[in-house]
């Protein structure tokens, strides 16, 4: 294959790309959510939720994502999703000086959420953490929120320690 043909079959290439990114993204309308959500049989909850050997949301299908449907949606949606002041006053919030309240409380049990998707639950002289992650991405979206404590201020605490993975993925760690 010579270049010109590799320069043509790119050109097409990017030509359908953009033809399939050229319309926006589709806006998510609640009141029609909720209008289908509302109208579902909740006894249809209890059947199988499977057709073609695929599982489905009983509530509201989805259409099937295709590679175009997720260009456009990265391509021409918000980078970051701006939160009205209602739903910012159920974002969470690390503890302050959570490091310094975990140590205080060595004789007492607790459960402290670390941020994601993880928690530190100690009971009597055990430490458990369950999906640790510490890094600022979790695989690729950014955390909006730090961790309360970070691994050197775990392992400080001298505990037995015991890692809770529930889920396979690139986002936990293991501590030692």
């Amino acid at each position: 294959m010579n270049i010109r043909a590799i320069c043509s079959l790119l050109a097409v290439g990017l030509a359908v790309i953009a033809a399939s990114c050229a319309s926006l993204p589709e806006t998510f309308d609640e009141e029609a959510w909720r209008g289908k959500t509302d109208s579902v049989d909740p006894q249809t909850l209890y059947l199988p939720n499977q057709e073609n050997g695929r599982f489905f949301n009983p509530w509201l299908r989805m259409p099937d994502n295709d590679v175009f449907r997720v260009l456009r949606w990265k391509l021409f949606t918000q980078a970051e999703h701006s939160y009205t002041e209602e739903e910012a006053t159920f974002l969470p919030a690390v503890v302050p000086e959570a490091a310094k309240r975990m140590s205080e409380a060595s004789s007492r049990d607790y459960i402290l959420w670390v941020g994601h998707n993880t928690f530190a639950v100690k009971i009597g002289s055990t430490l458990y953490l369950t999906d640790p992650m510490f890094s600022d991405r979790a695989v690729l979206p950014k955390r909006k929120t730090p961790p309360a404590v970070g691994v050197k201020e775990i392992a400080s605490l001298g505990m037995d320690l015991v890692v809770i993975l529930s889920h396979p993925g690139g986002s936990c760690i293991t501590i030692t």
